[in-house]
């Protein structure tokens, strides 16, 4: 008898756990159906800019490592509701494939590209097609995508996976930060987050992605690190592929770009309304993004396009996200608008809370500061909104603030180590892949600098994507060059590409001839421009490296053209002339 009764015991606890979890999983299920975005408190009208525009960033498609065609993700973006769209597809910029795609009525297509570099992962957006591919080196690429006219954000700046996490938080220049990132809300969330998710995604897909996120604490937390210094503007992106990858050729379609489109959304807010024609809308948008007139924003907690944020001066001049103006006494911050009931809004300067509020908040500021504004709906620890901060400022601090925002520029020196002045004989050669041509000879008697001679490298790269492919001049005299730091030259083409060049030191563990390549890679102009390389800023290419570039065992000085660094079938020519070390 009592061994029947502590038998049945545990059968029974089983029974009721079960039960227990049969109950929660449907009460659950039924919370996610029945979960839609909180209705506005309409008596509350919006105010500071007067025209808002909702959109979805940071998207792939199936020209990079995404799942659906730009036409899919185009008509995805429509039933979305989205009023512009931002294509991020890794490493490239793709215009051709979305000519024909936009609609008098649809989303504005903006085209931008996430760039790989050693640091993690950059967005660009609001550039001109590149004629070039980026270099892969964080200040090379910040200083591409401010030559191609748009702005920079550091994407997914605190992901789990190591090698995409931006690492340079430090690194100058006004680049931004990708606040909110799908892909790291889900790869950051709980085992039990991830089962809610699962369970609840056939029954309201909304709900299901919204709860995979955090409070993004770490992500606020880097924002404000760098908002100490200089302004940085901020996008939430989607970073939708349309897929999860489960082996190397399998993936599953979920979650689908309609699904993400959802999940999170940049509000950009404009004093006008967009203007007419596709091309004119997106310039408008890609600068309001780049600027920082937007807020980012969960668009399943509510419709975000009724929150405001806003200093007002003492005659009532408003001034919204993204704003810098000089401080004075009677200065105000507010912020509210059309919200859900029970919103709890928070306002934040260095880092800490300085007041908050239930619906609505008004705060008149003693000191200057770099403001931002963060929602909540209901008890949520998830932010519904995250604003771009407001900056009043001292006019001593805008100076500063302005310097910190600019790209860390060398001043350059003319080497006076002579290497080759190329008046004379030359020790470069033509080398090239066998589908590849370089034109000979490679001097050119009136291509230099003043109408003297000139090293000339007139490429044309294999059209066949058979790697290695490569057109290069080479110089392959030993040197030691241990009293000096670095190599100066000048350059001119006849368009925009990206070179490398290449010091090549000697290494006996490297199977390439016994030397290893360590390499910088350089912006062409068409006019004659002088470039430094500082030893300091050389990177190795090789598998075996021994650990450190050693200028006295110079084997090789090489400029190299290849799919690297050019599309396949490219074709220019570039001028070399008065190379020295300084």
């Amino acid at each position: 008898m009592e061994n029947g009764t502590a038998t049945g015991r545990p059968r029974r606890v089983g029974r009721l756990l079960l039960r227990g979890i049969a109950l929660l999983s449907l009460l659950s299920w039924t919370v996610a159906f029945f979960s839609a975005p909180a209705a506005l408190d309409s008596g509350t009208p919006p105010f500071g800019p007067k025209f808002r525009a909702s959109g979805v960033v940071h998207v792939h498609t199936n020209l990079s490592d995404g799942r659906g065609s730009p036409a899919d993700v185009i008509e995805a973006a429509a039933r979305s509701g989205a009023d512009f769209i931002v294509i991020t597809d890794h490493n490239r910029v793709d215009p051709q494939a979305f000519a024909r795609l936009s609609r008098p009525h649809g989303p504005v297509v903006i085209l931008g590209s996430e760039v790989s570099t050693e640091s993690g992962h950059v967005l660009a957006i609001g550039i001109q097609p590149p004629t070039f591919k980026f270099s892969g080196t964080l200040r090379e690429v910040l200083d591409d995508i401010r030559h191609l006219g748009g702005c920079a954000f550091a994407a997914h700046p605190t992901s789990p996976r190591g090698e995409t996490r931006f690492t340079r938080e430090n690194e100058p220049g006004g680049w931004g930060v990708e606040i909110v990132n799908g892909d790291s809300g889900w790869r950051e969330a709980s085992p039990f987050r991830l089962a809610l998710a699962a369970w609840t995604y056939p029954a309201n897909a909304g709900f299901a992605l919204r709860s995979t996120l955090g409070d993004f604490a770490t992500e606020r937390a880097l924002l404000d690190r760098i908002l100490a210094r200089r302004f940085a503007p901020i996008i939430g992106g989607t970073d939708a592929h349309g897929r999860i990858p489960i082996a190397k050729d399998m993936s599953l379609p979920l979650p689908s770009y309609d699904a993400l489109f959802g999940l999170v959304r940049t509000v950009v807010q404009l004093e006008d309304p967009l203007p007419g024609g596709p091309a004119a809308a997106g310039a408008v948008i890609s600068r309001a993004l780049c600027a920082g007139q937007s807020l980012v924003a969960v668009p399943s907690f509510g419709d975000p396009k009724g929150f405001s944020f806003v200093a007002r001066s003492g005659n009532g001049e408003e001034s919204g996200p993204g704003s810098t103006i000089a401080f004075a006494p009677e200065t105000t911050i507010e912020v509210g608008g059309a919200l859900p009931k029970a919103t709890r809004l928070r306002l934040i300067e260095g880092g800490r809370e300085i007041a908050h509020g239930m619906g609505s908040l008004k705060m008149r500021l003693s000191s200057p500061g770099v403001f931002r504004a963060e929602a909540y709906v209901g008890d949520a620890s998830t932010p519904w909104i995250l604003s771009n901060p407001i900056s009043v400022l001292s006019p001593q601090q805008m100076r500063a603030r302005s310097e910190a925002s600019q790209l860390l520029a060398e001043p350059y020196v003319l080497g006076s180590g002579r290497i080759d002045d190329f008046e004379g004989e030359t020790h470069f050669a033509a080398e090239h892949d066998p589908g590849s041509r370089v034109a000979e000879p490679v001097l050119d008697s009136g291509g230099g600098r003043g109408g003297r001679k000139a090293a000339r490298l007139a490429f044309e790269l294999s059209a066949t994507p058979n790697p290695p492919v490569w057109c290069a001049l080479v110089d392959r005299t030993a040197r030691d060059l241990s009293a000096y730091r670095g190599i100066s030259f000048w350059l001119r083409a006849d368009g925009e590409y990206r070179i490398w060049f290449q010091l090549r030191d000697l290494n006996p563990a490297s199977a390439d001839e016994g030397t290893e390549a360590w390499f910088a890679s350089v912006r062409t102009s068409t006019a004659w421009t002088l470039y430094n390389v500082p030893f300091s800023s050389l990177r190795s290419i090789n598998r075996k490296s021994d650990g450190s570039f050693d200028p006295r065992k110079i084997a090789h000085i090489v400029f190299v053209i290849d799919h690297g660094s050019m599309a396949f079938g490219s074709r220019g020519t570039i001028w070399i002339d008065d190379l020295a070390a300084y």
